[in-house]
């Protein structure tokens, strides 16, 4: 007998993503961060209105470090300041927002061949790879990673790699814009529907995955009004999740 799959449906509403800045100038996030250590520390986010932050590092020895190109952390035994703008094995930066967001991308720096960065959060690890950055020469990748209001998002590196931190694109997700979408089985299909309250007409994208930590967020269909889709019922799991149609 053919098994019902598995799924999970996201229901998201984008903002415009902003920029949270890692490193150490006027008005950024990264100035009120700089030199927490495992102690953890709650601030407002300083280039998002309304969002806080709440950061520390996982060692009463490690102190988080922002300079002005970059952010990284700071182990106090070293006598060496083991690169201090960097992130190196066995230092660990954990921070969660107040609100569900979604991390639309990551700018680092010194993100060499054959090195990996490690985003730890409550489904799994996400593992960003050199071969996988988008500009290699400006060391940045585009991610669709959801993170609850509340959540511990951890960030590390393991061996001998190297790597610093400047910013993340952050988008707030927004409850009250939400289409809401409900799922049901019959006959070895899937019933998937979406209730819209949308009197400003704006367009909807209904995406598909096959795992939340993955960049490969497949369109389905577009939609304005409440509208209803059928899948055939697989061994596999999938995800779901809408957001806005951005037009360019």
């Amino acid at each position: 007998m053919k098994q019902i799959a598995c799924i999970l449906v996201l229901m998201t509403t984008h903002t415009m993503a902003t920029t949270i800045d890692f490193k150490k100038s006027e008005g950024s996030t990264g100035l009120l961060i700089d030199g927490v250590k495992n102690s953890p520390i709650t601030t407002n986010v300083a280039e998002v209105l309304g969002l806080k932050i709440t950061v520390r590092s996982d060692d009463v020895n490690h102190e988080l470090n922002a300079v002005t190109d970059g952010f990284g952390i700071n182990d106090l035994l070293d006598t060496n300041m083991n690169e201090r703008v960097r992130f190196n094995e066995g230092e660990k930066l954990v921070l969660s927002f107040d609100k569900d967001i979604v991390i639309t991308q990551f700018d680092f720096q010194f993100f060499d061949d054959g090195e990996h960065f490690f985003v730890e959060h409550s489904t799994g690890v996400l593992d960003i790879t050199w071969d996988e950055l988008s500009h290699k020469s400006s060391d940045y990748i585009y991610t669709n990673l959801v993170v609850s209001a509340n959540s511990d998002i951890g960030f590390y590196v393991t061996g001998s790699d190297n790597i610093g931190l400047q910013s993340l694109n952050v988008d707030v997700l927004d409850s009250n814009q939400l289409p809401f979408l409900t799922l049901t089985h019959s006959n070895h299909l899937l019933h998937l529907s979406a209730e819209v309250e949308n009197p400003s007409g704006k367009l909807f994208l209904l995406n598909s995955a096959h795992a939340l930590d993955t960049n490969a967020w497949e369109p389905i269909n577009t939609f304005s009004t409440s509208t209803n889709w059928v899948f055939t019922s697989t061994n596999e799991i999938h995800f779901f999740h809408t957001a806005p149609l951005v037009v360019d």
